[in-house]
């Protein structure tokens, strides 16, 4: 009889352990569907540079214009950034309109309570920071592409200037940041 109750139990330990990867992976899934659905829109300046990626295939990496923050922007008004703070650390961004684009406005260490009306707030994670300048990703960083386009949106046949990338982003309530869709030269690409 001890025999068949471990059994039992071995079979229920494998039987929670399964139902909570599963959960997990659909927490995941739903939170960017979530995201995607019910999150603020934003628009979003890049300036792009192409990699690949052996595994993932061509993509785009995208550096915006808020991944660097002036010192200065964070809140409260005068603090140190530059020093004590451990990278990874949370960093709120309050992003607001100026005309086409969202920029950024003020940052924060922790979680504002409110906000002004047609401001949205990103969540990034703090990289570094130097005395004027403080770097931030948002996890928005990387766009993936079919094969072979990765150089076509860097740099176009027969031109030798960059081409405007632009990046529709949607902000959920806790500050998550998903692509929504990628403009070049104020098209939208077709495969985003």
């Amino acid at each position: 009889m001890t025999l068949n109750t471990g059994k039992i139990s071995l079979k229920w330990k494998f039987t929670v352990v399964a139902a909570a990867q599963i959960l997990f992976l659909a927490f995941i899934a739903f939170s960017r569907f979530w995201t995607i659905q019910a999150g603020e829109t934003v628009l979003l300046k890049t300036v792009p540079v192409d990699p690949r990626d052996l595994m993932m295939g061509d993509y785009v990496s995208l550096e915006y214009e808020i991944n660097r923050l002036p010192a200065g922007i964070f809140q409260p008004e005068g603090a140190d950034i530059s020093r004590g703070v451990r990278p990874n650390k949370a960093v709120y961004v309050v992003l607001k309109p100026q005309g086409n684009y969202h920029v950024a406005a003020e940052a924060y260490l922790r979680k504002p309570s409110s906000l002004n009306p047609g401001e949205v707030l990103i969540k990034g994670k703090y990289l570094f920071g130097l005395d004027r300048e403080v770097r931030v990703i948002y996890g928005i960083e990387r766009f993936y592409v079919p094969e072979g386009k990765g150089m076509e949106i860097e740099r176009p046949p027969n031109q030798t200037g960059r081409q405007q990338l632009d990046v529709e982003v949607k902000v959920g309530t806790g500050g998550n940041a998903v692509i929504r869709r990628v403009f070049v030269n104020g098209e939208e690409m077709p495969f985003s």
